[in-house]
Order: structure tokens, then C-alpha cells, then sequence
């Protein structure tokens, strides 16, 4: 088994959320995805937020360079609230034209990493193709903060769980008799 991950790379088709990189802004596609973007969530230094309603950012992700069998498909984010007990946040792709969100849960006033797992693509009920990876985007929804309440989320990504393809030994043989060529066996297994 592999894993590959992806960050975002650009915004993606919606971009409905507030962002904080020192100061807050309005949403803007061409700077979300840069405030969730790091390797290592940097708390309050960057993060995208949302304040009173409901809301949700998509993100583009970079081309994967894995190969094989997809065995399944996780994002994650890591948010907090204000204020605890109210509002949700939860991760959101959208594969195919489609839009699809999970992984809901209430935050608490600190940090926590949380994720949603699709094991199959959700629009055509199989097995994830690695086409479908390269046109995926990854998100995330802030819904039902009340008065004063903010949803924030300072990192997003996705990684793909798959089993890497085998490469197929080839071997050769060498007939002893004068006048023959070696043998090209392409399948072949030894012991």
C-alpha cells in the first residue's frame, strides 16, 4: 500500500469564504487555498473562515504521480470554532460535476484534525480512476454559526490510499544447442 497526498494547488469552482492571512478579506479564489495550503497547519497565522451563515471553498489539487489500484479517497481539515457547541464543519469534493460533503462534526475552540473517507467515487458508484484524481477537488463547508460564532479551518488535503501496480518480471533463457537465440519469456516467473 501508498499513499499520496494533495494539497491545494488554485481555488477551485466555488469560493464563498472570508480569509485571514494577518487581516481578514472577502473571499477571493486567486488567496483561499493559500491560507489551508500548508504542510504543517499553521493555526491562526492563515486560515479561511466564516462568520453568521453557510458556506464552502472548493480547491483544485495538483496531478497525481501514483499509479495502481485506488483503494480509497480521504480528505481532511483541521478546524476550530469560537465558540464551542455550535455550528459544523465537514470536507467536501467534487468529482464528475458533482458535488458531495462528509465527515461533518461540531468543533471545539481548538484545532482538531478531522477527515471524511470515500472508498468508492460517489458519482459513478466504482472504483476511483486516476483521471478522476487529477480532475478531484477538495473542500470544505462552515455552516450554522450563530451570532458572533466563526467556523474556522486553517488546513485542507486529500490523500489517495492505493496498492502500486507490479511490473511484470521478464527473463530470458539460453538454448544450449548451436545455431538458437535466446528466449524473451515476458511473464515468466522464477521461484
Amino acid at each position: 500500500m501508498a499513499v499520496e497526498t494533495l494539497r491545494p494547488s488554485s481555488g477551485g469552482d466555488v469560493t464563498q469564504l472570508y480569509y485571514f492571512d494577518g487581516s481578514g478579506h472577502a473571499p477571493d479564489v486567486l488567496h483561499n487555498w493559500e491560507q489551508v495550503d500548508e504542510t504543517t497547519p499553521d493555526s491562526d497565522s492563515t486560515y479561511v473562515y466564516m462568520v453568521n451563515d453557510n458556506k464552502y471553498d472548493l480547491y483544485n489539487i495538483p496531478a497525481p504521480a501514483g499509479g495502481g489500484t485506488i483503494n480509497f479517497v480521504k480528505v481532511y481539515n483541521v478546524g476550530k470554532a469560537s465558540a464551542g457547541g455550535a455550528g459544523h464543519i465537514g470536507c467536501r469534493i467534487k468529482t464528475e460535476g458533482d458535488e458531495y460533503s462528509g465527515g461533518d462534526y461540531i468543533p471545539t475552540t481548538s484545532y482538531v484534525s478531522h477527515s471524511n473517507q470515500w472508498n468508492t467515487n460517489p458519482k459513478v458508484g466504482g472504483a476511483w480512476t486516476w483521471l478522476q484524481i487529477a480532475a478531484l477537488q477538495i473542500g470544505i463547508y462552515v455552516e450554522f454559526f450563530g451570532s458572533g460564532e466563526n467556523g474556522y479551518v486553517t488546513q485542507v488535503y486529500v490523500e489517495v490510499d492505493y496498492t502500486p501496480a507490479v511490473a511484470k518480471p521478464h527473463t530470458f533463457s539460453l538454448d544450449p544447442r548451436p545455431g538458437k537465440r535466446i528466449k524473451f519469456h515476458p511473464n515468466l516467473k522464477l521461484g
